[in-house]
Order: structure tokens, then C-alpha cells, then sequence
């Protein structure tokens, strides 16, 4: 979420209310309160005009199977070990025979040469793993879900050059991003921001024939109903946005698949029935006949220690469950300094033994 925090990477700690999620998604940024978001840098134009939109015809690798709970995974960047997660005999061999989808932050992947793409690539279809990448869709700095569209289909074409074929897009806080009350430059109302988003939505879809797109709003910022907001900011309504938003997918011709929750443990913890509020979330997402997940997480963990992300998390997994919560998509993520290592499975507070034991929890 958003705090005074520590924020991987190139994190820019300023004053200002923007959207605690506001762009975590690249270089696995999350924007915290009172701190100004890192932008993500624009695709050159020369590689936007020569890219065409993408055929998936490639032959699709053998997935696991996706009509039960899904689990996610998207260690942090800064992991000491982050690039040999895909190398072979990487030691998480467990957790890949649970994982559905390992999710990409999508300005790393531009970063990447080819060679580690088709490492990653082979790697996850040997596993048979799906490919998931977090994007923006609409952001503080692009107020247009047109452009960011031919902006986000440059990033992810070394990617789909390489071999791969991207299953799932994740946009994070379009509308944390650019809603008026949530202080953006862009000074949109819940429709304008629904409509810009949508036709994202409508424009990736016809780029990337088969993906399932989905969305990842701060819950906390957010009221949802007779459910409060987190004390720090207030972008109103969850429920309306998402109502205005279905509208625009609708007269775009188009939908999303999927809704994600971001709100670390502790944000649950101090906000009044927050677990609770999730579930409500879930309930009124499934009204829709989408997927619902959470991202479990400990911002304070992911701030001081491994073993303090490791324990809350799994309470945060805990708790939904006792409040009612059964997501459709567990969805383990960090984009702080902590876990220190994602590998191997077996050793204590690493991310990946964490996965094995929230798997086992979930």
C-alpha cells in the first residue's frame, strides 16, 4: 500500500495523496500514501508504429487446469536470486506443481534480453505454468487507455517475440490512477476513467487474441458499502466503480475476467471488519460472474524481515478464510525489499517457502 515506506528499486518518496497502488506494477513499485508514484517509462514511438497486433497461433503449451482456485505467484525484483528462479534445477520444484500463474512486473520484462526470455519461457511451459504480467492500463501520467495500449503491447513484445504467449493482464489501480478524488493530473470522473479503461481492455484483447484481462484496485482507499475506507484516503465507492466500469466494458463491447484486491495485512487489521470487507468484495465481484483474488502480503514484513512476511501473510490467509473469504485466486506477491530470496522451497522464509506453505494453508 502506501506509507512512508521502503519501495524497491528506484522508489521516489515524495509528498502528495495519489493512490496507494498507484504503480507498483513496473519495477515492482507501490505507490504509498503521501508519496509521489515512479512513472513507467514510454515505449519508443518508432517501436510502436512497427509492432502489429499479435497472433497467438503459436502451439499453447500444456496448462494446468483452470477451473478451480488458481494460485498466483510474483516474487519481489529485488530478491537476490530473482534471475535464477528460471534457470534449470532451480530448487521450487514443489511449488511449480502447485503454481497456475507466475506474474510479471511488465517494465521488467522489457529489460530482459532475449535469451533470458526464452529461459523463462521454456522454463514456465516445462511447468506448465501460465504467463501473467501487470500492467497500468490507464496511469496518472497516460490518461488515455488508447495510448497505454500501444504503449503496453511494445513492452510485452519482447516476450511474445521470444516464444511466449501472455495468458493473463493485470491492470493495476486504473482508476486510483486517475480518478479526480484520488488527486491524479488526469481529474477523471468514475466514468471518464471506466471508459479510458475499457477501452483498454477492448484494444488489448484484439492485440493479444485469447488473453484474460483483469483489474487491481487499493482496496483500502476505497469504501464498499456500510464498509469504511482506511484512514488516509478516500476515492469513494468500490461498488460504484465497479458498476460504472462493467457499463463502459459493455459499450465497448467487451469484459474483463477477473477482480484482484490489494490490501496488505495490516491495512486489513487496522481498517474496522476489513477481512470482512473483503468478503463483501468478493461476494459483489462474483455478482458479476468474475474471479475473485487477493493478494496476501505483509507491508511491515516486506519492509523489516523475512519471517515477519512470512507469518503474516499466512495469517492474512487465515483470517480471509475465517471471515467467509474462498478466493478463486491466491495470489502471493511481494514488490518490497523482503523476502531477501525467493529460492530454494525448502529454506525457512524464503518466497518460495512461503508459497509452499500458504499453498498448504489455502
Amino acid at each position: 500500500m502506501k506509507w512512508f515506506g521502503i519501495l524497491i528499486i528506484i522508489f521516489i518518496i515524495a509528498n502528495g495523496m495519489i493512490a496507494w497502488s498507484i504503480i507498483k506494477h513496473e519495477d515492482q513499485q507501490a505507490a504509498l500514501p503521501n508519496a509521489q508514484p515512479m512513472q513507467e517509462t514510454e515505449a519508443p514511438q518508432n517501436i510502436l508504429k512497427s509492432i502489429p497486433p499479435t497472433e497467438q497461433t503459436r502451439e499453447e503449451a500444456s496448462l494446468k487446469p483452470f477451473d478451480g482456485q488458481q494460485i498466483w505467484i510474483a516474487p519481489n525484483l529485488v530478491a537476490q536470486d530473482y534471475d535464477k528462479i528460471f534457470l534449470p534445477g532451480a530448487e521450487w520444484s514443489s511449488v511449480k506443481r502447485k503454481t497456475h500463474v507466475f506474474k510479471f512486473y511488465i517494465d521488467n520484462l522489457q529489460k530482459k534480453n532475449e535469451a533470458t526470455l526464452r529461459n523463462i519461457v521454456t522454463s514456465l511451459n516445462d511447468a506448465q505454468i501460465a504467463i501473467g504480467v501487470e500492467a497500468g492500463g490507464v496511469r496518472n501520467w497516460q490518461c488515455s487507455g488508447a495510448i497505454m495500449a500501444e504503449i503496453e503491447h511494445a513492452k510485452m513484445a519482447p516476450l511474445l517475440n521470444a516464444g511466449g504467449n501472455i495468458h493473463f493482464i493485470v491492470m493495476d489501480s486504473p482508476f486510483g490512477s486517475s480518478l479526480a478524488q484520488a488527486n491524479s493530473p488526469c481529474k477523471y470522473s468514475i466514468q471518464q476513467s471506466a471508459k479510458e479503461a475499457a477501452t483498454y481492455v477492448r484494444l488489448m484483447k484484439g492485440k493479444i487474441p485469447g488473453v484474460k484481462i483483469g483489474w487491481i484496485e487499493a482496496v483500502p482507499w476505497y469504501t464498499a458499502g456500510q464498509y469504511t475506507n482506511h484512514q488516509g484516503n478516500n476515492f469513494g465507492d468500490l461498488r460504484e466503480v465497479f458498476s460504472a466500469f462493467i457499463t463502459a466494458l459493455q459499450q465497448e463491447g467487451t469484459r474483463i475476467d477477473f477482480f484482484h484486491v490489494d490490501s496488505p495485512y495490516s491495512y486489513n487489521e487496522r481498517t474496522p471488519n476489513g477481512w470482512e470487507k473483503l468478503k463483501a468484495l468478493q461476494d459483489f465481484a462474483r455478482g458479476y460472474g468474475l474471479r475473485f483474488g487477493v493478494i496476501f502480503n505483509s507491508e511491515e514484513g516486506g519492509q523489516k524481515g523475512d519471517k515477519r512476511f512470512y507469518t503474516e501473510t499466512l495469517q492474512g490467509i487465515d483470517k480471509f478464510a475465517a471471515a467467509g473469504g474462498a478466493p478463486d485466486d491466491v495470489i502471493i506477491q511481494s514488490w518490497y525489499t523482503y523476502p531477501a530470496l525467493a529460492l530454494p522451497e525448502t529454506q525457512p522464509y524464503t518466497f518460495m517457502y512461503l508459497v509452499q506453505k500458504a499453498t498448504e494453508a489455502a
